[in-house]
């Protein structure tokens, strides 16, 4: 899936496929967390199978100070366990879950909107 902008900012998601996604003029293969106010970073989540508390605590730490918390989960849409949603929680954050995608352009819309957020995008 292609994405197009009116205006494109640096750190914006250019595009998006199962297995690659590009930000800027850099194409990745692995599980990414991305910010507006972080490089780009190495997520160890291979599929969402394998999403377990360590993710979610590096991702929280990474996530930081923002509000809005956006969960990629491949291919397909997923919902988070319990478990892993209660760790949000106690963190006083909301986490949107949808498939990876979608996390890419609400991402893109909510930069554009000057909004603070991180996401965390599961590639496979």
């Amino acid at each position: 899936m292609q994405l197009t902008y009116a205006h494109h900012t640096a750190g914006s998601i250019r595009c998006f496929s199962p297995g690659t996604l590009q930000i800027d003029d850099t194409h990745y293969t692995h599980s990414l967390l991305i910010s507006d106010h972080r490089p780009v970073t190495a997520w160890p989540v291979a599929t969402f199978a394998t999403l377990n508390a360590d993710h979610i605590l590096l991702w929280l730490q990474h996530s930081n100070p923002c509000d809005i918390l956006l969960l990629g989960t491949g291919t397909r849409p997923h919902f988070l366990p319990s478990d892993l949603l209660h760790m949000f929680y106690a963190q006083q954050k909301t986490v949107e879950v949808m498939h990876s995608a979608a996390a890419c352009r609400t991402y893109n819309i909510l930069r554009a909107d000057n909004r603070h957020v991180t996401a965390a995008i599961i590639i496979a």
